[in-house]
């Protein structure tokens, strides 16, 4: 099972030798047949609770320098077991909770230009899921952008700055609807590198199944639009009770949040691949959370408590 994912086969291994294997704890609806093993399942919560607790001590030290240790994780433990990310991620879909979980520290060590660590982070990221490196990409290349808008437009107002990250986040996206497109369509398939990366990765070909498909017609699925709207109104909403208000150093996680949004739009065309996305986006949102309470302005901490 999972040959690109060794680091999360190794663990699973490791829990299955370690902990005691079956269902132990009464669940709803668990119908008659289960396949859960609690403790396991309980592990790997621990283990990515750890993981995101590290990132926002990471990112608020970085973005809060003032904060203690101590007040940070008594600000954002709750905050993470209480979030969607935290919620479905832990109970679900485990190998992307912990890939994701990972990618979320690398990107607070971005914050704090810790690069070659963020790297290595994102390989072993990409060991317990292995589209995890599409997401790790995607943070550096976002980050750099960020930086390059901040320094190049520090006397620029707060919409001014906001409409250069949402800009920056539909070029993003837009340009990544295009290689979607170019690899569906198979119109890469004469160049040399892109026929190695067919033949000995399932890369192009889940990112084929997941283009094509669309379950938004189920009942129990919320079409793209619907999703992108509703998560749309309360990042506006947000933004809007924020204002002015933004780090002091040439970058925040406020603007990431725009750019990781913004870059969400062009793929609702795409919305099996969307949904993965605003997976991560949610896991975005909790370093918002704790940057937003944790700030002394009243309208940051209500923004924060909003979303």
């Amino acid at each position: 099972a999972y040959p690109y994912d060794r680091a999360f086969a190794q663990l699973a291994r490791g829990l299955h030798h370690l902990l005691p294997i079956g269902p132990y704890l009464p669940r709803v609806a668990a119908g008659h047949d289960r396949y859960v093993s609690d403790f396991q399942v309980i592990a790997i919560s621990i283990l990515g609770l750890f993981i995101l607790m590290l990132a926002c001590l990471v990112a608020c030290r970085a973005m809060l320098a003032k904060e203690s240790i101590a007040q940070t994780i008594l600000y954002c433990l709750p905050i993470v077991m209480g979030s969607v990310f935290f919620m479905i991620g832990s109970q679900n879909a485990v190998r992307q909770f912990l890939g994701m979980s990972v990618i979320l520290l690398a990107l607070s060590l971005f914050s704090r230009r810790q690069y070659l660590i963020a790297l290595i982070l994102i390989v072993l990221a990409t060991s317990f899921h292995h589209w995890s490196i599409v997401f790790g990409i995607f943070c550096l290349v976002a980050t750099i952008g960020i930086r390059f808008v901040t320094t190049t437009n520090k006397h620029s107002s707060s919409i001014s700055a906001f409409l250069k990250y949402m800009t920056l986040g539909l070029t993003i996206g837009a340009c990544a609807v295009v290689g979607i497109k170019l690899i569906i369509s198979g119109s890469l398939n004469y160049i040399e590198m892109f026929q190695y990366i067919s033949a000995n990765t399932s890369y192009f070909g889940e990112l084929k199944q997941y283009g094509l498909m669309n379950m938004s017609e189920l009942l129990s699925r919320s079409g793209a639009e619907k999703k992108l709207i509703l998560v749309g109104i309360l990042f506006l909403v947000s933004e809007l009770i924020l204002g002015h208000t933004r780090s002091t150093n040439d970058f925040d996680i406020r603007s990431f949040r725009v750019v990781t949004y913004s870059f969400l739009i062009p793929l609702s065309i795409y919305p099996e691949l969307m949904s993965r996305v605003l997976f991560f986006y949610f896991g975005v949102e909790i370093l918002f959370i704790c940057w937003a309470v944790m700030r002394e302005e009243r309208r940051a901490r209500l923004a924060g408590w909003i979303v």
